[in-house]
């Protein structure tokens, strides 16, 4: 297996993740500025679902690359705490949190699976 082909894969994967994070924090500011001023947030919060979906896409993604490089390139380069349960549970605590806060039972029910995976 070409291992610096992977640590290329594993960057780029970081890349869209942080960028996903700073799109999901930008949307729930929207959110929060919406409410704040007593209009409709049933599309925002639809869009940060969908933004979430991805992020999620991305970090499975990365587990996967993951999974092909040798553990101790794993511990240099991993950015998610691969095996802290505590990490886990604020996730999916997260998710949860953000499915309580959605009006759309779509989007709501897509949350809620998230938490379980």
């Amino acid at each position: 297996m070409n291992h610096d082909l992977e640590r290329k894969h594993l960057e780029q994967a970081n890349r869209h993740i942080a960028e996903v994070e700073g799109q999901i924090t930008r949307q729930r500011n929207v959110i929060t500025k919406l409410k704040a001023s007593d209009h409709p947030t049933e599309m925002a919060e639809s869009m940060l679902s969908a933004l979430e979906g991805s992020l999620h896409a991305f970090e499975r993604h990365r587990l996967l690359i993951l999974e092909g490089l040798h553990p101790d390139e794993i511990a240099l380069m991993a950015k998610v705490p691969l095996n802290d349960p505590k990490h886990w549970r604020e996730r999916a605590e997260e998710a949860r949190t953000v499915a309580d806060g959605l009006t759309d039972p779509k989007s709501k029910r897509r949350m809620l699976r998230i938490r379980r995976l």
